[in-house]
């Protein structure tokens, strides 16, 4: 389990995720076959509209528009479980499972905007330093 989470108050329209890969479900393939009400096609944004990708395809592509730190969504350290092209690593903490010291998860840098936005390295996941990211929609 991630042992952080934030939300900024948010009103999601129709449902709100997390944005974890987790046992062979990769995050750039969440849509939109697991949610037609996704868009793809449209700018992600953060919550005061910092453009951080201009669709659902370039957030995966090893380069943002602008940091998750410089949008304003956090500038901690976020698990991802994620490879640099949104695919599923294999350091998921047991899918987001388990809090045990001899297990890793990946993690994204809020700093970045390469690859290492969404795979920067790994913890250990029985620390407490790592958030989650939430995709609103």
């Amino acid at each position: 389990m991630l042992p952080r989470a934030s939300a900024t108050g948010l009103t999601c329209p129709n449902a709100a995720r997390a944005f974890l890969s987790f046992g062979g479900e990769a995050v750039r393939d969440f849509l939109p076959a697991d949610d037609p009400n996704l868009p793809t096609g449209v700018p992600i944004v953060s919550p005061d509209r910092t453009t951080s990708a201009s669709d659902w395809a370039s957030l995966f592509d090893d380069s943002i528009e602008s940091s998750m730190c410089d949008a304003n969504v956090t500038c901690q350290t976020f698990g991802t479980g994620t490879t640099g092209d949104g695919l599923t690593d294999t350091y998921t903490c047991n899918n987001w499972t388990t809090a045990s010291g001899g297990v890793s998860g990946r993690y994204g840098s809020a700093a970045a905007t390469n690859g290492a936005w969404l795979s920067a390295g790994l913890w250990t996941c029985n620390d407490t330093f790592v958030d989650a990211l939430c995709l609103c929609y």
